[in-house]
């Protein structure tokens, strides 16, 4: 794979308002740009820190497009804004306290990339042993499918 649109998805954790982790998500395939924030936070798509954050993913992967095209060559278009969606669900599994963004953002990013249900997250912890177990251990982690 020589660019970002070979991926099925692209992922960016960011850090926001000092000390609180989310994640925004490209779903190329779809067309969609997902923003989980785990602590529950009004997620309306109108928020201007969301609506910021989404711009500026979507200006990152059209400057990736345009980088692609040969000069003079075939002149296709990124699609438009417009051909896009912005979405934040609000059925996710949450954080229950103040500290643990960082590792939800983790734990989404696995379970979205190994096309796993979504953990419990009254369950969490041992999910997130396991993953560091094989990790370490240089194995790719096996979790039971949640039910």
């Amino acid at each position: 794979m020589d660019n970002i649109f070979g991926l099925d998805m692209l992922f960016f954790p960011l850090r926001i308002q000092q000390s609180h982790w989310i994640l925004m998500m490209v779903d190329f395939k779809s067309r969609v740009i997902w923003c989980l924030d785990l602590l529950g936070k009004d997620q309306q798509k109108t928020s201007p820190d969301y609506a910021r954050y989404f711009k500026a993913i979507f200006r990152y992967i059209q400057q990736e497009y345009s980088e692609l095209q040969e000069p003079g060559g075939s002149t296709n278009k990124f699609p438009s804004p417009g051909e896009w969606t912005f979405a934040c669900p609000r059925q996710i599994p949450r954080q229950k306290d103040g500290y643990n963004c960082g590792v939800y953002v983790c734990m989404y990013i696995y379970c979205i990339s190994t096309r796993r249900r979504f953990f419990d997250s009254n369950g969490w912890p041992s999910h997130f042993c396991r993953i560091m177990l094989a990790t370490f251990n240089r194995k790719a982690a096996v979790l039971p499918m949640a039910s």
